[in-house]
């Protein structure tokens, strides 16, 4: 399977319990045989791989309209980096932050619009 797209992740100690996405269609895999996995869990797994390191690099940076801004910031405090945010044509956005010159760490942010309550949700992840 190739990723993003596709990806199969395995749960159990003895792998027989493995979900499967691939492109917009989310299984469960078990002995029972296979399911499709309920639309809210697709929709929640389907956004974080959207706005996913990987998908913004492979996907995003293609795009001839893609807009990149920096901004100088503290995180953590008292340590100096380089915000990075990065926003593609659907008007959508996803926020780097690199730990500092010493560390791999990356802070990554992105938020959405919830279409039940209309509420902005803000997403955080160290990666």
């Amino acid at each position: 399977m190739k990723f993003p797209d596709k990806e199969r992740i395995e749960v159990t100690k003895q792998r027989d319990v493995a979900y499967v996405y691939n492109g917009d269609h989310a299984y469960e895999v078990t002995y029972k045989g296979t399911a499709m996995q309920d639309t809210k869990n697709t929709t929640e797994y389907i956004r974080r791989r959207e706005h996913s390191l990987e998908w913004v690099l492979r996907r995003w940076l293609k795009d001839r309209e893609l807009r990149c801004f920096t901004k100088a910031t503290l995180w953590p405090p008292n340590k100096p980096a380089e915000q990075v945010s990065v926003m593609n044509t659907k008007n959508e956005s996803v926020t780097l932050l690199p730990r500092h010159h010493h560390s791999s760490s990356i802070k990554k942010t992105f938020s959405w619009r919830d279409p039940t309550d209309k509420l902005l949700n803000t997403e955080e992840e160290v990666l």
